[in-house]
């Protein structure tokens, strides 16, 4: 692989299952790569290889998307001191084992590593590898670099431990992105408890009202916990049909709405039976 990066200069689009940290160096002084894509699996991470004492600060320069799979998050942030000019438009790291405190180290340093002006799509998710367990979460704090981007198209978050978004949060992403954001999902992996979401109707109408070019959300609303909206209000300030409603027994629900808008309600009941 060394080899075919070396002499193919004019490369602009890389997909393969892994590759080692010695190559991902010479690949970040190309001047024409504007995709790379590495997908690896629960049993070969995406970028292997000994560690590497110095990298380039200025690589990837043609750079606009990045998607890794499989890939330590110590490796992530590895990869965003590489791209501090890169014109990053998708960033994909999926799969990505790690304490708390890696996730935060790359938050922090993705403030500094894209283009604050560019129209941005984000995703990250995280995965338990054979026989990790999962220990703390991440908190909404920990999401304060990302907001240095002024605009966010796409922010898709999915954590083991699960990041419980509450309505401030919510209303802090529409009050930044509420011109540019067309899709936003909180997705735990292995079903929430409902009962202890923090999030309402209240701040789902805010984000019908601030985000009019909102497509598609995937959040859990405990839709009990409101101040007297309603689900078809939500609708209305959307404009979004058909009507929807929660089923009184269900203490699990899914409503698809209009538009590929997905929401997970709960009932008060806790000793109802799941859809």
């Amino acid at each position: 692989m060394n080899a075919v990066v070396a002499e193919c200069k004019q490369l602009e689009v890389v997909e393969v299952p892994s590759m080692d940290r010695k190559t991902v160096a010479i690949l970040a002084a190309s001047p024409c790569i504007r995709s790379l894509t590495l997908k690896g699996s629960r049993r070969s991470p995406c970028i292997d290889g000994d560690l590497l004492a110095q990298t380039t600060e200025a690589g990837f320069p043609a750079l606009r998307c990045l998607r890794l799979s499989f890939c330590s998050v110590d490796d992530c942030v590895w990869m965003a001191k590489m791209m501090l000019r890169s014109p990053i438009e998708t960033l994909d790291m999926s799969g990505c084992p790690s304490p708390t405190t890696s996730w935060q180290e790359l938050f922090q340093q993705l403030q500094s590593a894209i283009a604050r002006s560019s129209h941005v799509r984000l995703r990250f998710s995280d995965a338990l590898m054979a026989g990790q367990v999962a220990t703390t979460s991440i908190k909404a704090a920990d999401l304060e670099p990302l907001f240095y981007f002024e605009n966010v198209t796409s922010l898709l978050i999915s954590f083991v431990k699960d990041l419980r978004p509450d309505n401030a949060l919510l209303k802090k992403i529409a009050d930044k992105w509420g011109h540019s954001l067309r899709i936003l999902g909180f997705k735990p992996y292995d079903g929430v408890n409902l009962q202890r979401s923090k999030l309402t109707l209240d701040s789902l109408v805010l984000l019908a009202k601030s985000c009019p070019k909102l497509k598609s959300i995937h959040l859990s609303i405990n839709a009990h916990n409101t101040s007297g909206v309603s689900i078809d209000g939500v609708r209305n300030k959307a404009n979004l049909c058909p009507p929807c409603s929660l089923p009184p027994t269900s203490s699990q629900s899914r409503m698809i709405m209009g538009h590929g808008i997905s929401i997970n309600g709960c009932s008060d009941d806790s000793s109802s039976e799941e859809e």
